[in-house]
């Protein structure tokens, strides 16, 4: 931000974008500067400068350096941990603490070999202390930093291989084999083979970790076991090695930046989508880390000396302002939706408003006089310049209450809220105690203040303290205090409390008699904003399913809302069919096909409201219809498939397939689409139509015909009798003459018009037989060349041979004396061919002559035909019916009585 809040955004959106960021900078980047809150309203930071061995605390209102703190060494990273700041020193291995309250700085305590890479990172109520050499993650008190537990990880674990969770754990990548090791005080869990060890990621967006793999181009929210779900695509280019990646404060999304090809890259991990892209204009600059607030990426361009403001809903670059010379390596630290760049190997810094507008900061006089000793503190714009006061065991700085830093600002109105100079002091005073906390001086008076900034109405805590020379607190008794706080009020006793009825910049004074002492002065400003409109509810919206045919009954789901400053009283859901439900979740159907916005609204207690809306879609169902034309005629046959009769929701694609082994057509966007058969068959044709209710397919069949007629035989061969059948093709009405060119059957051949597909003919003895088809055109033209085909039949599976069997039936009396003459009996005499080959018969005989009645039974009988024929039998002798065939017993003798 970097600028007073009177330039910000509207005070709710104030309130809003330090939320936010508050929560996405809880955990940083081992090597990094790092910022830190006290309250809400505190949008300071520490700036680690690395050059000079110190940590100044800036104003991100006023630009102003509230405190410096020497540490000492060149190798320093830190992290917040609640109102205190964790350094370590990788040069030392060791990590202090810079007490939040008082600005003391810790005794330093091991962690590590000097020079190994050390980082700390900071979750509730511990620490996390990382080795990254040894892989040794030591769970600390934040405060004592006492070791609770040591767990080892793999050693060298990956720059941006690490992050804190809100459940107090420790995520972590084995750069061995992409292990994800999650460790907690009560021991670690691993998820095995997990990601690429080399090139991931793990930040924060919206609160949770998430492992972004380059390899994998996934990015993956992390629970409790490790990855979830499927992921959310990364839309960065296989091999690129200028990524850098940072996650939304308040956002489940991804930012990506790739120096080589000048881009911003956004993965949303609700929708999964990664296509939206934002063109830098720096292809080739070497860009540094970035920075998210607010809807606003801050990225660092080293090459020009410039920081990049994108506007996220925008998708565009608003501001590329210059801070330092092309070239300059430099880092961006975010406080509570303020963003300050830090060059840590000099005294340059500076805060950059959500607009692009540079308020520099001077961190320190550059000007060498001397070391900066750890432990001391100096005033901001200067050195210390006094010896080195070594931190003991008792504070070294002034005691206020927890969660609080005592500032103080330049400016401050006089008691009719006019602006003042607060750097004179009182009329006639001493001002040895006055600013922040400092360094060696003169004995007097400052003043310790629960909070630098404060809201109207919201009261503050302030103590006088008496420090030496040296501006440590003594324990001189004050025997009585007289306070003024800028507003016309007034307060009495070492330690009072006051609130503010106005916005403004306020001069507190007090006046403190020591006893046996003369009175000594202090002064310091206090600002006051106005009070944060109250936070609105969160509105969360899922719809399923968003897409399918009508009726479509879908799910509405509010539960994922959040509560503002004040609870939830109602939800309401508008379908956009004049449909609506007042319940968290609910369910609808949506009757007729079309579009619609379905809208949550979310009311709180207080009257806020927020809403959220989907988009659903109904469609008609799906329907896949097919004609083709022609649907036959002779090779080569071209057709048309046409699919326009179907129907369905949204754009329709088709696919054709005609059958015959070419290439499928589509998907297009094309309804039809045409082929030429070259080869006569029946072949389907098939259409799959495809739209966003799912698909359909619809079949028809086309007949291609030759131009001449084509016969083929099955089976070709087999044991006798085996008989076959005629396959033909040809145009209708065309002339087909078959020989079968079976000697025992001169006469089987046949001419026909027509159809003759499915003709059978037998073959009863072995032999070779050669199939002739002559054919002429329905136009009375003959083809020249006919058709043979070979059939082998064979006799080793069977033994073909005749065979006869006869019998005889008496009639009724009465039937025969009505055809017959009276006093002779009638019979019904029946020969059956029983062989496995036709029956020849020869001749007939009754009592030796020829038997007129039978002359219809001298004949040739198929195998299991037979043939009955009546016959009188004479009284008072016998008849001897007498049979000659070919079978093997022949002839066959029947002697039949009257």
């Amino acid at each position: 931000m970097g600028v007073p809040g009177s330039r910000w955004a509207p005070r709710i959106l104030l309130a809003v974008l330090i939320l936010g960021v508050a929560a996405g900078l809880a955990v940083t980047r081992a090597g990094a500067a790092t910022a830190r809150s006290v309250s809400l309203d505190d949008v300071s930071a520490w700036l680690l400068s690395r050059g000079a061995g110190e940590a100044e605390l800036v104003d991100g209102n006023t630009g102003q350096v509230i405190t410096r703190v020497a540490l000492g060494g060149a190798s320093l990273s830190g992290t917040q941990s609640g109102p205190d700041e964790l350094v370590a020193d990788s040069a030392a291995g060791t990590v202090r603490r810079i007490d939040g309250s008082t600005y003391r700085l810790s005794p330093p305590v091991r962690f590590a070999r000097p020079a190994d890479p050390l980082a700390v990172y900071a979750g509730t109520g511990r620490a996390f202390l990382v080795d990254r050499t040894s892989g040794l993650v030591r769970v600390a008190d934040p405060r004592s930093l006492a070791v609770r537990a040591t767990y080892s990880l793999a050693a060298n674990v990956p720059a941006g291989g690490i992050v804190t969770d809100a459940a107090d754990g420790l995520w972590a990548v084995d750069s061995g084999n992409g292990d994800l090791v999650r460790v907690t005080p009560d021991g670690t869990t691993t998820q095995p083979h997990a990601v690429d060890a080399a090139r991931t990621h793990l930040v924060t967006a919206d609160g949770r970790p998430v492992a972004v793999d380059l390899s994998a181009r996934r990015a993956w929210r992390l629970g409790r076991r490790g990855l979830t779900g499927t992921g959310a695509c990364v839309g960065t280019t296989t091999g690129d090695d200028t990524v850098a990646v940072v996650g939304s404060a308040s956002a489940a999304r991804v930012y990506l930046t790739s120096g080589s090809r000048g881009t911003l890259m956004i993965t949303d991990l609700t929708t999964g989508r990664c296509g939206t892209a934002v063109d830098l204009g720096t292809a080739g600059d070497v860009l540094g880390q970035p920075r998210e607030a607010a809807g606003r990426v801050f990225i660092p361009d080293v090459t020009a000396g410039e920081v990049l403001v994108v506007d996220v809903a925008a998708q565009r670059v608003i501001a590329h302002p210059s801070v330092l010379p092309p070239g300059t390596s430099f880092e961006l630290v975010g406080q509570n939706g303020a963003v300050f760049f830090n060059d840590p190997a000099s005294a340059r810094a500076g805060v950059i408003g959500l607009d692009g507008s540079v308020r520099p900061v001077q961190k320190y006089d550059p000007t060498p006089t001397g070391g900066t000793p750890g432990g001391q503190t100096a005033p901001p714009g200067t050195r210390p310049s006094q010896p080195p006061v070594q931190p003991t065991s008792q504070p070294t700085g002034p005691a206020s209450a927890p969660g609080t830093r005592p500032r103080s600002t330049p400016a401050a109105p006089d008691p009719t809220n006019q602006p003042a100079d607060p750097a004179a002091p009182p009329t006639g005073t001493p001002s040895a105690g006055q600013g922040p906390a400092t360094g060696p001086s003169a004995a007097g008076a400052r003043i310790e203040v629960s909070a630098a900034q404060a809201k109207v109405g919201d009261s503050l805590t302030l103590r006088a303290v008496v420090v030496d020379a040296n501006g440590q607190p003594t324990t001189a008794r004050l025997t009585d205090v007289a306070w003024t706080f800028g507003d016309g009020a007034t307060g009495a006793g070492e330690r009072v409390d006051h609130a503010w009825s106005a916005a403004g910049t306020y001069r507190v004074a007090a006046t403190v008699q020591v006893a046996g002492g003369a009175a000594l002065t202090a002064a310091t400003a206090i600002t006051v904003v106005p009070a944060a409109a109250p936070t609105p509810p969160t509105a969360a919206l899922a719809v399923s399913p968003a897409t399918g045919d009508a009726p479509l009954t879908v799910t509405a789901d509010a539960s994922a809302s959040r509560a503002g400053a004040a609870p939830i009283a109602s939800y309401r859901v508008d379908f956009g069919d004049g449909s609506t439900a007042s319940s968290q979740t609910a369910s609808h159907t949506y009757a007729q096909p079309g579009s619609y916005t379905v809208t949550l609204t979310v009311t709180d207690t207080a009257g806020l409201t927020a809403t959220a809306t989907r988009g659903v879609t109904a469609g008609s169902a799906l329907t896949a219809r097919l004609g083709v034309s022609p649907s036959s005629g002779q090779a080569p046959l071209q057709v048309t498939a046409d699919a326009s009769g179907s129907s369905g929701s949204g754009a329709l694609r088709y696919q054709f397939d005609f059958g015959d082994g070419s290439a499928a057509v589509g998907p297009q966007s094309s309804a039809s689409a045409g082929h030429t058969y070259a080869a006569a068959g029946t072949y389907p044709v098939r259409v799959t139509v495809t739209g966003p209710a799912g698909t359909a397919t619809a079949q028809q069949t086309v007949t291609v015909t030759d131009e001449k007629p084509h016969f083929s035989v099955t089976p070709t061969s087999g044991a006798a009798p085996l008989t076959i059948t005629l396959h033909v093709t040809g145009p209708d009405g065309t002339y087909y003459h078959f020989d079968f060119g079976d000697p025992a059957e001169p006469n089987s051949g046949f001419f026909q018009r027509g159809t003759v597909d499915g003709h059978q003919y037998t073959y009863a003895n072995p032999g070779t037989y050669t199939i002739r088809m002559d054919v002429e055109l329905p136009d009375g033209q003959p083809v020249d060349d006919y058709q043979e085909a070979t059939v082998t039949v064979s006799g080793t599976t069977q033994t073909t041979s005749p065979g006869i069997a006869a019998s005889y039936t008496y009639l009724d009396a009465g039937i025969c004396s009505e055809q017959y003459n009276l006093g002779n009996h009638c019979v019904d005499i029946t020969l059956k061919s029983t062989g496995t080959a036709p029956l020849h018969i020869t001749s007939i005989t009754s009592n030796g002559d020829a038997d007129s009645n039978a002359a219809s039974c001298v004949t040739t009988l198929a195998v299991g035909a037979s043939c009955t024929w009546h016959d009188v039998v004479g009284i008072p002798s016998p008849n001897q019916i007498r049979i000659d065939s070919d079978a093997p017993d022949s002839p066959t003798n029947l002697s039949i009585s009257p």
